[in-house]
């Protein structure tokens, strides 16, 4: 639900330059109208329900999920499009991720983004959460940065509810130097916090800094509608 939610209040600011906003934080009008979501969370549903009906992560079965639940009117970003109108063509699932952006597979941010039922349901199993949220990554972004991006950000949120050190389960988790590299800048934030906006400032919004954002987000902020803001 807290994704959902960030989502939804994001909508309206996607693709938009970087502003600090100084009204009160709430539902705007997007292009669904205010409070509807993005890809990110029509993926997430369709994730949450494969899990719900497997209880692991099916690939062909998670693809399936993704191809049902598609609605181009979500925002769905280039490679995505792309990987889903290969599905629906018949592409293997082990096949279709490789064959975007040159061979090398999509190293965004989008399985990070859905990967909270993951983190959800396997918590209390470090070892399975990592295999579980690679392998549902890999359905959509096969370049090993995509893959760690959602394995950390998984990891992330399970310390969370565990009660444990956020920041260090992420860097215990991430195995390619760009995730590691901004989750060492987002560690290096802290030492003297910024004001939330100085942390985008810092580290950006690409690919390779959002889960480590997301992170220094969490941890710089007192309640759920700071980290939201």
């Amino acid at each position: 639900m807290g994704t959902f939610v960030g989502d939804a209040v994001g909508m309206p600011f996607e693709g938009a330059e970087p502003v600090v906003s100084t009204v009160a934080l709430e539902m705007r009008e997007a292009r669904l109208g205010a409070g509807t979501y993005t890809d990110d969370t029509q993926m997430m549903i369709a994730l949450a329900e494969s899990l719900i009906e497997h209880d692991t992560i099916r690939p062909a079965a998670l693809a399936r999920a993704f191809c049902d639940a598609y609605d181009p009117a979500r925002g769905y970003g280039r490679g995505t499009r792309r990987v889903i109108s290969l599905l629906q063509a018949g592409v293997d699932v082990q096949a279709a991720a490789r064959q975007v952006f040159d061979g090398q597979g999509s190293r965004g941010n989008g399985a990070a983004m859905r990967v909270a039922p993951i983190a959800v349901r396997f918590a209390a199993d470090p070892g399975r959460l990592r295999g579980e949220a690679a392998a549902s990554a890999a359905v959509t972004h096969a370049h090993p940065v995509g893959i760690d991006a959602a394995v950390v950000q998984a990891a992330a949120i399970a310390a969370a509810l565990r009660g444990e050190d956020i920041l260090r389960a992420a860097l215990a988790s991430a195995e390619t130097p760009e995730i590691t590299a901004g989750l060492r800048q987002a560690r290096a934030l802290l030492s003297a916090p910024p004001v939330p906006e100085e942390v985008h400032t810092r580290l950006g919004s690409s690919s390779r800094y959002t889960v480590a954002v997301a992170v220094d987000a969490l941890l710089l902020s007192a309640a759920v509608v700071d980290a939201v803001a």
